[in-house]
């Protein structure tokens, strides 16, 4: 389900500004072993995996845009008057 991976995806993305990506393992909570019918269990492990795939692709995409802003501000630096081109 779509919105479950979405939901997923937002937390991982809330937690992570937070305590900062490096600091963030997605998993499940406990309650999956014999508690939970099995469709249901393989349900909210399918929701955690595309979730964790969309906020890795954000992350991509987030990082991505950040060098870009950085190459950018580094060309605009060395553009100013009486800097010397390297």
């Amino acid at each position: 389900m779509k919105t479950r991976a979405l939901l997923v995806a937002d937390r991982i993305l809330a937690f992570t500004a937070i305590v900062g990506r490096e600091n963030v393992i997605a998993g499940t909570d406990c309650g999956l072993g014999g508690r939970v019918h099995p469709q249901i269990a393989w349900a909210k492990l399918r929701a955690l995996r595309d979730g964790a795939a969309l906020a890795s692709n954000k992350f991509v995409e987030l990082n991505s845009r950040a060098r870009e802003h950085d190459e950018r501000k580094q060309k605009q630096e060395l553009k100013k008057p009486g800097r010397a081109e390297l």
